[in-house]
């Protein structure tokens, strides 16, 4: 009886040291495993233009990780995006704020909102302003293999957009086409999905249906995460002669994986939260026979928001 007992001591101390052994190779590879880490990375966006006013450059820095970004505006001459601004999302550019460490402020970035806003403005003036497109074209040019950039294997692909534009203003109407050339390397590689508030192209709702179903067909036209696009337009007037060309290249010139801390995608809960600014903008009131050719005006859409 007395063997027994040991026996079955020995037995449990046995399991005992099993599981705990067991324990301890789990802890283990449970610590070997790496940390989930996010992305840290730099971009630029070059603007050029034949004629007119420059937008100028815009440089940031932005952080990664899920559904979470922050993105700081290290360079820009967007009033509503100054430098120093930066803004944040937690659940992958759904709800975006753009904040304000200067002035201690914050406000939801709703473009969409904001193009609604402008757009039932300019109804309520009661056709006062009215653009119409015509002749919508999209097309694959070329894709293949984009090798290569910062580590990442690419895609590349070549789309032409092209329109007619129609403006009245007062009565006043002007014609013009816009074809537009946009080369981009891709990737698939990037799955976090707050890419997409800087890098991704993320179709808006400005609640005009013509210039809303040509943005949805741009909106389109990448596959993945674009790591460099080169967007060029060209405005021509109804004689078929160029007015004005403009070039928007945006790259990504650093991406690293790191680990970011939680605090990175927090709102300081000292700031005062305010309302957003309403985009305004000027419509140029020339006639049919002369004055300059109006800009493409995606690219006035584009300037407020990166939407590439």
């Amino acid at each position: 009886m007395l063997r027994n007992r040991i026996r079955r001591r020995g037995a449990g101390k046995s399991s005992f040291l099993a599981l705990s052994s067991l324990f301890m190779v789990l802890v283990a590879v449970l610590c070997a495993a790496p940390a989930q880490a996010g992305f840290y990375y730099e971009a630029i966006t070059k603007n050029q233009v034949d004629r007119g006013p420059s937008p100028g450059d815009t440089q940031v820095q932005g952080w990664v990780e899920g559904a979470s970004a922050k993105i700081i505006f290290t360079e820009s001459d967007n009033p509503m995006a100054a430098e120093g601004t930066y803004l944040i999302t937690t659940d992958g550019g759904q709800t975006i704020y753009l904040v304000n460490p200067k002035e201690e402020t914050y406000s939801e970035w709703d473009i969409e909102a904001m193009l609604q806003t402008a757009n039932a403005m300019l109804e309520s003036l009661g056709g006062v302003v009215k653009f119409s497109f015509e002749n919508v074209e999209v097309q694959e040019v070329d894709s293949g293999s984009g090798g290569e950039i910062l580590g990442y294997s690419t895609k590349y692909t070549k789309h032409r957009t092209a329109y007619d534009i129609e403006v009245r203003v007062l009565g006043i109407k002007r014609r013009s086409s816009v074809e537009t050339l946009q080369e981009a390397w891709s990737t698939n590689a990037l799955s976090d999905e707050a890419f997409g508030v800087w890098l991704g192209q993320q179709p808006i709702n400005t609640g005009n249906e013509e210039l809303d179903e040509l943005i949805q067909s741009q909106a389109q036209q990448l596959d993945g995460f674009p790591l460099k696009t080169v967007q060029v337009s060209v405005n021509r007037n109804k004689k078929g002669e160029v007015e004005n060309r403009s070039t928007v290249t945006t790259e990504v010139t650093k991406l690293d994986r790191q680990s970011i801390p939680a605090k990175t995608f927090e709102i300081p809960s000292n700031f005062t939260e305010t309302a957003a600014a309403i985009p305004t903008g000027e419509v140029a009131n020339d006639n049919e026979e002369g004055g300059e050719e109006s800009e493409n005006p995606l690219d006035s859409l584009k300037g407020l928001f990166k939407r590439n």
